[in-house]
């Protein structure tokens, strides 16, 4: 073999099989050239051997070989290997049958080692999904329509769910009510739009508030996948990020507050309670103030006696936390009671004892205050629920509270001693991160301190005799002169301001500012003194956070909320200027289901943020283009001039999608529908402007159409289009369905063929509902399977009734019409079976009936459900042929029994001479595809004549009867009478 150069032949063949392995095949180029050009090298002689052989005739002769013959094994254009023989004892003539039967002998081996290589790889493609679906992280679920679960895929930690099998959601009782009803409504909308849906739910399982995400896709018709993934984790820092930037905000709150409160037992009352909200965990607390005489004092309390407190107090050593007094960061001690049993003398047990029940504390968290570097005061939060009351992120808020405590105590004794002495003041903001400054009444910097060459790039001396307006944002200056615009007689005024400055080096940073004025004598400003710090991380989380709230995730666009808040702000200029237009575009792309299903969900990620730039780059700037979830888009056109701008901006979009996307190296088309909703003058809410455009979308994908405008009677039809689904979805509960019968007639003899099944709804409120409104909206909303298997359960039955009470009446049979939607469900010849062997009645008695809209919209499919329903048995009619796609390069593919000419032919015959030529030409084509035929919709005696001299094989119509009731029906086959028309 070539894929193994040592390979010269089998074991036992040649005794000195050994050295010959040892000999590589590369070592003779003339005969690897041969090979890989395919050709059979045939010898009767050695000496016929060319010169270019070389060592191969010399090789030969060593191994006393006389003649020989090799043929390629061959694979595709590539030699793999080859087949030989030679003999020693003799020179041998090698005839032409013996070098035909060694050619079909190596044809045979690489049919063989191809067979092997596809199974190979079969095995390996088998191993690698295997291995995908093993590594997925989820739960892997299919249940049916009614959210029954049929399957799943599990690992080792969730044994619990292989009880689910068989059961439906609903009855599961680790699962909510309201969420199995949420599931189950998603199921219905992924099977009625093919569109993957999404659920988040919490259960009680395997542990209290567990998160999860259920992700819907269809399999077919009746089932969906659902992969349910735990994402209890993911809430969890979602639900911490929220909570830290409450937490962030409300601490700015708390500073502002204290920074315009003055330094009493009121103000440590108020940090206190202030702490006790804020730090989840905290029932009670109380803050020690160190005092002149090195011990701790107790200046506040919640839920103890300060009274009592206050004739307490303590030296570090003596303080009730111990371990080596307040220390320099926040720390835990848990069982308080029993440390005090353990560790604490008689005397500092008393004491703590007064201090207020130690007993009932399971754990307390100890917080130290820093000022200028020193403990000067110490927090206590305590807790009488549980010893995990305070978690990682408590203790963290915990720390960050006290160290803005110990930044505004500098910042009030700052101010405090700026007041009475520039000298006092100077000193303490040099110590201090934090910029702190003054300036003149002009606002002209006099003093900066040296943190300024660290926040801002520029030394003291730089700024001196500058304003704060040339160094902050162009878009802050005029808030700014707003906020520090105070009046003369507010001597006591102050306030916080945020804005961006300039650093030296041209970028901009936040800056959070306290700015204090200081008047004179006689009430004029002279000074104004600022502190500052900058803030620019926590700007950008919340400015992260917000962007987060109000934009999809995957293509950065607005999401459902920031859309709907300019739709409303666009309402509302519409109100104020009635000359105001806009429109609100609603696009849905079309079979995008298929790509995800075919090329994967991260291809189809790719599409969805590629098609984004596209309509980024067809509309305007100031319009918002916003992600709806799925590959739901929204557009809002803001200001146009009239209808033909918005259709103009359709027409664009969809010129930008006719050229395809390149995605990791794939080329993929897509079209979308979109649907137009302008804005009008009357009250309109956003969801009602919105759900005007959805539906336009779904009347232009109905139409085929690129793009249509909504008008009053879409709403008007979509509203009766619920209407009847609502009717329809209590039709199958209330047995408001029947069957009609229409008797198909044999044009040789005149006698009763067969009958079709037609479907009829009397509904309570409205009466007799015509199958052209309502089968349609069967269709859309998938309750057209339901419909469908009564109507072949009920055909089956009553045939099945008639085939036992009269079995003289030869070669009977229903048909049953079946719709796009059922055709496409998988199994549906067995599906078919079962139901005939249900109703025990004889399989050549039921026939199927479908269009050729059914069979063209996906040919590969309906070729193998067709031969699938050949091999049952069961025939297929193929209804109002010549009114669809009539093409015979197909129509030779499909198994078929019998054509039925559309009735619109059939009624015009003798009227227009083409209608007669295209039934005479069905008739020809049926008989040369060996094929019957059944006219449709046969009213009077000259069609019935025309068809006859046709030679047309069976007709049905009012000329012979309309649908009949199941008891009229039997009237003809008591009867067995003729139609009343002379078919003679």
């Amino acid at each position: 073999m070539l894929r193994n150069t040592h390979e010269w032949c089998a074991e036992g063949i040649e005794s000195h099989i050994g050295d010959l392995q040892a000999v590589p095949i590369t070592r003779f180029p003339w005969w690897m050239q041969k090979i890989n050009g395919l050709k059979t090298i045939h010898i009767d002689c050695l000496q016929d051997l060319p010169a270019e052989a070389g060592r191969l005739a010399d090789f030969l002769r060593a191994q006393q070989v006389k003649s020989l013959i090799v043929v390629p094994i061959i694979q595709g254009q590539e030699a793999v290997g080859f087949l030989g023989f030679d003999a020693v004892r003799q020179e041998k003539t090698w005839t032409a049958d013996l070098v035909a039967l060694l050619q079909q002998v190596a044809k045979i081996l690489a049919n063989a080692l191809e067979r092997q290589g596809a199974e190979e790889a079969l095995r390996a493609s088998e191993r690698y999904q295997r291995a995908i679906v093993e590594a997925l992280p989820d739960l892997i679920f299919t249940l049916d329509k009614n959210g029954v679960y049929l399957d799943y895929r599990l690992d080792a930690e969730h044994p619990e769910v292989t009880d689910f099998l068989g059961k439906n959601i609903a009855e599961l009782d680790m699962i909510p009510k309201e969420v199995a009803a949420e599931i189950k409504r998603k199921i219905r909308l992924t099977l009625q739009r093919d569109q993957v849906q999404t659920v988040e739910y919490v259960l009680p399982w395997p542990k209290e508030n567990s998160h999860y995400e259920a992700r819907l896709s269809s399999i077919d018709q009746r089932r969906v996948l659902m992969l349910v993934r735990d994402i209890t984790a993911n809430k969890q820092i979602q639900q911490s990020l929220r909570r830290s930037a409450e937490f962030q905000k409300s601490l700015v709150d708390l500073v502002g507050e204290l920074l315009h409160r003055e330094i009493t037992p009121d103000f440590y009352q108020y940090l206190l309670e202030s702490a006790v909200k804020l730090i989840p965990g905290a029932q009670a607390g109380s803050i020690l103030l160190n005092g002149d005489d090195e011990r701790y004092h107790f200046v506040a309390a919640v839920s103890y006696d300060l009274k009592t407190l206050k004739t307490i107090s303590f030296s570090e050593a003596e303080l009730l936390f111990g371990k080596g007094g307040t220390g320099q960061a926040s720390y835990l001690v848990k069982n308080l009671a029993e440390v005090n049993k353990n560790t604490l003398d008689s005397k500092r047990n008393a004491n703590l004892q007064k201090a207020g029940s130690t007993e009932k504390i399971k754990v307390a968290l100890a917080v130290p205050i820093h000022l200028f570097g020193k403990v000067a005061a110490l927090l206590s939060l305590d807790s009488m629920s549980s010893e995990d009351a305070f978690d990682q992120e408590a203790r963290q808020m915990a720390e960050a509270f006290g160290a803005e405590v110990g930044v505004v105590l500098q910042r009030l004794q700052l101010q405090a001693e700026a007041e009475s002495s520039e000298q006092r003041f100077r000193l303490l903001a040099e110590n201090m991160s934090d910029l702190v400054c003054l300036h003149d009444a002009q606002g002209r910097y006099v003093y900066l301190s040296p943190s300024s060459k660290n926040l801002l790039g520029y030394a003291p001396e730089d700024l001196l005799g500058k304003t704060l307006y040339e160094l902050i944002h162009p878009e802050d200056v005029m808030s700014v002169r707003i906020e520090l615009d105070l009046p003369v007689s507010d001597v006591q005024a102050s306030q916080l301001i945020n804005y961006r400055i300039r650093k030296s080096s041209g970028d901009y940073i936040w800056f959070e500012t306290f700015a204090q004025p200081i008047f004179d004598e006689q009430g004029q400003l002279v000074n104004l003194v600022t502190s500052s710090r900058d803030i620019t991380d926590r700007k950008q989380v919340e400015d992260q956070l917000l962007h987060g709230a109000l934009h999809d995730a995957l293509t950065n666009l607005p999401n459902r909320v920031l859309f709907m808040d300019r739709l409303e702000q666009a309402i509302k200029h519409r109100h104020r200027d009635p000359a105001v237009t806009f429109a609100v575009l609603f696009l849905d792309l079309d079979r995008f289901k298929v790509i995800n299903d075919s090329l994967g969900h991260s291809i189809g990620d790719q599409l969805l943020i590629e098609l984004a730039k596209r309509l980024q780059r067809s509309v305007r700037e100031s319009d918002t283009i916003a992600r709806l979830g799925g590959d739901e888009f929204a557009i809002l056109l803001d200001e146009i001039s009239s209808e033909d701008d918005a259709q103009r901006a359709a027409e664009r979009i969809q010129k930008s999608l006719s050229q395809p996307f390149i995605i990791a190296g794939h080329e993929v088309f897509t079209t979308a529908s979109i649907g137009i909703a302008l804005g009008s003058s009357g009250t309109r809410e956003p969801h009602e402007l919105l759900r005007d455009a959805d539906i336009a979308m779904y009347r232009a994908k109905a139409l085929g159409a690129t793009h249509s405008v909504f008008d009053n009677s879409m709403h008007e039809i979509a509203v009766k289009r619920l209407e009847i689904e609502n009717y329809l979805r209590r039709a199958l509960q209330n047995h408001e369905f029947k069957l009609h019968y229409q008797p198909i007639v044999n044009l040789a003899d005149g006698g009763l063929a067969g009958f079709e099944a037609l479907l009829c709804w009397q509904q309570p409120e409205r009466g007799m509902v015509s199958p052209a409104e309502f089968l349609p909206v069967a269709e859309e909303t998938g309750l057209i399977i339901e419909i469908g298997d009564w109507v072949l359960h009920e055909a089956c039955r009553q045939m099945a009734d008639w085939e036992r009470r009269f079995p003289t009446v030869a070669n009977l049979s229903v048909s049953v019409n079946l719709s796009a939607t059922q055709f496409m469900v998988g199994n549906l010849a067995q599906q078919i079976v079962g139901i005939i062997a249900k109703m025990g009645l004889s399989v050549e008695r039921l026939k199927l009936e479908i269009t050729e809209s059914t069979i063209m919209a996906s040919t590969d499919l309906a070729a193998q459900v067709l031969a699938e329903l050949r091999v049952k048995g069961v025939k297929v009619l193929l209804d109002d042929f010549g009114t669809g796609y009539s093409s015979l390069s197909y129509l030779h593919r499909f198994p078929l029994d019998t054509l039925k000419i559309d009735r619109s032919f059939i009624r015009h015959m003798g009227i227009k001479q083409h209608n007669t030529e295209i039934v005479q030409t069905i008739i020809a084509l049926a008989r040369n595809l060996k094929l019957d035929v059944i006219a449709e919709g046969v009213e009077n005696s000259a069609q019935l004549k025309q068809l006859k001299d046709l030679a047309c094989d069976f007709a049905q119509g009012y000329l012979f009867a309309p649908a009949l009731s199941a008891d009229e029906a039997e009237t003809w086959l008591k009867e067995q009478v003729r139609p009343k028309c002379s078919l003679g």
